[in-house]
């Protein structure tokens, strides 16, 4: 069980780091594309219904992402863990293909193992909110 615990709690610290990362700029790409959705609806269908239906994919996605990184903490299992992997691949490809700044390597490449092992031992003395 405390084993488990652990492994929530880690989890969490990976959500809200990846959350510090990546959520400004995913937030600002979903605002860009549900105004440009907002101009395309405006516009004849004839012309842009391929286009409209391609950002309308990828604003679903987005917010699934944005559902994702604001996960209540209540709310986190561990089909949650398994999914952080798949996410995080997602949303580095996302900002990298889509923002003009430098591109992003992932969290996991970026953490090394002994941050992740003193992160771990700050979870064991620490009580859980």
């Amino acid at each position: 069980m405390n084993s488990l615990i652990i492994c929530l709690a880690n989890f969490l610290l990976q959500i809200r780091a990846m959350k510090g990362m990546y959520l400004p700029e995913i937030s600002e790409m979903y605002q860009k594309m549900d105004a440009k959705l907002q101009q395309l609806d405006s516009l004849p269908q004839q012309s842009n219904s391929d286009q409209l239906e391609k950002l309308k994919i990828f604003k679903t996605m987005l917010e699934r992402i944005i559902s994702f990184l604001q996960v209540a903490k209540t709310n986190i299992s561990l089909g949650y863990k398994e999914k952080l992997g798949s996410y995080e691949k997602q949303i580095v490809n996302f900002v990298n293909t889509n923002s003009p700044k430098k591109p992003v390597s992932s969290l996991q490449h970026s953490v090394g193992k002994s941050a992740k092992r003193e992160s771990l031992k700050s979870l064991r003395f620490s009580p859980l909110k």
